[in-house]
């Protein structure tokens, strides 16, 4: 699973595991590195995961932040302007325009788009879900009422 690394959105309370049922990888607004991408590669090789979850979740930080800096704005630090760089292109179409009611629309759009990357990224990623061993699902999780909803 990949998540938000949000303390509001932790995994295994909001899917009711225990601890040792789910290999959760949480980064800030699902973004993507090659650390992020080789655990998930990790999880998959290794380990025999079948089933990736990308979950984003509402008024989510990261989202927030990539939409303020998507016109070129600096994030605050190197480190952050390549956190927001990751997600800016998920977020192309919302460009000037005034974001949804707790960037609902933003954050479904940004994992679909995790979802996307993660293939077009990964060769082992890519090679698992052509072959059918591996799924991948989004999802976003309401802050507002602790409903996960899938797509």
């Amino acid at each position: 699973m990949l998540s938000c690394s949000d303390s509001r959105v932790p995994p295994e309370l909001v899917f009711d595991q225990r601890l040792g049922e789910l290999f959760i990888v949480r980064t800030a607004g699902e973004s993507l590195d090659a650390n992020a991408i080789g655990s998930i590669e990790y999880a998959i090789e290794h380990l025999g995961a079948q089933n990736l979850l990308v979950m984003g979740h509402t008024s989510c930080g990261a989202v927030k932040a990539a939409l303020d800096t998507i016109e070129g704005k600096d994030a605050g630090s190197p480190n952050l302007n390549k956190l927001v760089a990751d997600i800016h292109p998920r977020l192309s179409e919302f460009k000037g325009k005034q974001p949804s009611k707790n960037v609902e629309m933003e954050t479904w759009a940004n994992a679909k788009g995790v979802a996307k990357d993660l293939i077009s990224r990964s060769e082992i990623i890519a090679h698992a879900v052509k072959e059918g061993k591996v799924k991948i699902s989004t999802s976003v999780y309401y802050l507002e009422n602790g409903k996960v909803k899938f797509e």
